[in-house]
Order: structure tokens, then sequence, then C-alpha cells
């Protein structure tokens, strides 16, 4: 949970328009998740108030609030929590490593040819007119801050699993990837991640692997196409995915968390 607050504050102090002096560093203002630990901030961007009189200054109240609440929990020491945040603060960003646009889509050593470089598309609205820098900074920012849903298929992704959620579906679908085969369709029974209530996903649409901590999607013969940033597969083709990577099944877009 700390990592994750200063992955979050790095990333802000990173970007370029928002401002880390003006994120609310009480306690009563920093939430955390109860279904899967992730931490959310308040950042009020306006330039006119500030509630830190510079970035430094924020960071020393942050630090300061964590080492607070640290002190409710005897098992914590505050050396191991100071590492944490000494660590968090000399290293890249987590959140901006996962959300580096992709060059390119990469591919197993089965013999397939790397892909060349793509340019990522707005999230399927029925075409695919190409998205402008204000549409690419609310959906990173949506899908890095939005508070999640909890259902049926709700899971955690962790570093020895990722998660495919659903961006343009009435209700949230969850599928958390944390296993060597994960089957994906609508044949109940048969498939590991179920979606039943669109006609367009094949019964066994597709397949996704994990070998050595990287995780790989097949296409297994869908009617209507699995796609990696909006790149097609060709039948049995299988790519790696990495977190903030575009997979759509037919109509149905997830992103990989």
């Amino acid at each position: 949970m700390v990592s994750r607050i200063y992955d979050i504050a790095k990333h802000v102090e990173e970007n370029g328009f928002l401002r880390c002096e003006n994120i609310e560093t009480n306690i009563d203002r920093i939430f955390v998740d109860s279904e899967d630990l992730s931490v959310y901030l308040i950042c009020l961007p306006i330039n006119t108030v500030s509630m830190h009189q510079n970035t430094q200054m924020f960071y020393e109240n942050l630090k300061q609030v964590v080492l607070k609440a640290v002190e409710s929990y005897p098992g914590l020491r505050h050396s191991e929590i100071l590492r944490i945040i000494d660590g968090a603060r000399d290293e890249e960003s987590a959140l901006s490593r996962e959300i580096k646009p992709k060059g390119s889509v990469e591919t197993d050593n089965a013999g397939n040819d790397e892909k060349p470089s793509i340019t990522q598309s707005q999230p399927y609205n029925g075409d695919h007119s190409p998205e402008t820098a204000v549409q690419k900074k609310n959906r990173l920012l949506g899908s890095l801050f939005s508070r999640k849903k909890s259902g049926d298929d709700a899971g955690v992704s962790s570093p020895n699993g990722i998660m495919l959620v659903s961006t343009n579906t009435e209700e949230e679908i969850r599928f958390a990837i944390n296993k060597p085969e994960f089957l994906i369709g609508k044949y109940a029974g048969k498939v590991d991640g179920l979606i039943s209530n669109e006609k367009t996903i094949s019964r066994i649409h597709c397949k996704i692997t994990r070998e050595n901590k990287k995780f790989f999607i097949q296409d297994m013969g869908s009617l209507n196409g699995t796609y990696v940033n909006y790149r097609k597969l060709a039948e049995n083709q299988r790519v790696q995915i990495n977190r903030g990577d575009i997979i759509k099944l037919s109509k149905i877009e997830f992103i990989v968390k």
C-alpha cells in the first residue's frame, strides 16, 4: 500500500498536467479499496491554490502521515517503511511503466515474426479513428484512478498474475489471470472466464497462458476475432501481453492490469 501511494505521487510529479502540491495528504483523505488494497488520492488541480509550498514539502508531509499511520500496526518497522519510501522516490514509477505506450506487439519464440510498430487507437466505439492527446490522457487517468466495481468475477492482480477489466460494457467484467492456463469464452463449465451475455463471443474464444512470469494470449479459432492493441491475431497466433495493453474479444474491450 505504501509503494502504491508513492507510485501515484511519482506519476503525478512526472505527468506534467497535475501537481503534487495539490494532493491532499490528510490521513482521512487517503482511501484504500478493502477489496484489492488499491490506493486513491485526492488531487485538486487549481493553480491558484496549493496545499503545500512545493513538491519537497508535499513529500515530507506525506512521509509523516505514512509514518504516523504505521504506529497503529506494531508489527511494522519504521526502518522498513522508510526503505520503501526512499526506494519509491528513487525508482521509476510503476504506474509510469504500466501506461507507457507499447510500440509493438511481442510474439513468442515459436517461429512467429515480430510485428511492426503499431499506433494505439481510442477505445472501441464502432470505428478506428485515431485517439487524440486529450482522449488518451482521459483514458489513462480513468484507468489509474477510477473506483473499481466489485462482483462475482472480482479478483486481485499480483506480481504473479494479471487482471482483465472490461472498459466498454454496461456491467464491468473482471478476470483474474493467476493460473498457468486460462480459457475465456461462453462455454459454461469449460472455460475459466465466462462471458455468457454476448452472442459474438465464441464458445472457447481465446486462451491466456503464463510462462516464466510472462503472459501470452492465443486466439482459439474464434469467429469474431481476438485483438491486442487493436491488431487482430491469426488463429492460434500467440503474443505476449503486458499491463496497460488493450485486449478486444469481438466487441468487448479489456485493459490488462
